[in-house]
């Protein structure tokens, strides 16, 4: 049964952390959605660059969530990964 849900997880393209908890005695608690590409691909304009077909990508009604917990942990990290704008006349 693991490995059918490991499976399930690597067969989405896009996952979104939804919430991190720890929890008591050293245990983590993630729950990570899938994103789903939603609407038309349209470009996307940063600084004086065109960046072409792009779609968004967003959690659905459709999207599955999976929880993870772990009894002991000795240590983790979040990357937050945003976009970025340049300053007007500077570059990306």
């Amino acid at each position: 049964m693991v490995g059918d849900v490991n499976a399930t997880i690597d067969g989405c393209s896009y996952l979104f952390l939804s919430e991190i908890q720890e929890l008591d005695f050293n245990g983590l608690r993630v729950v990570v959605c899938e994103g789903r590409p939603t609407g038309e691909a349209e470009p996307r304009f940063v600084g004086d660059s065109v960046i072409p077909d792009c779609t968004r990508i967003e959690i659905t009604e459709d999207s599955a969530a999976f929880e993870i917990i772990w009894e002991n942990y000795v240590a983790y990290s979040v990357l937050n990964e945003v976009l970025c704008g340049s300053r007007r006349g500077g570059t990306v």
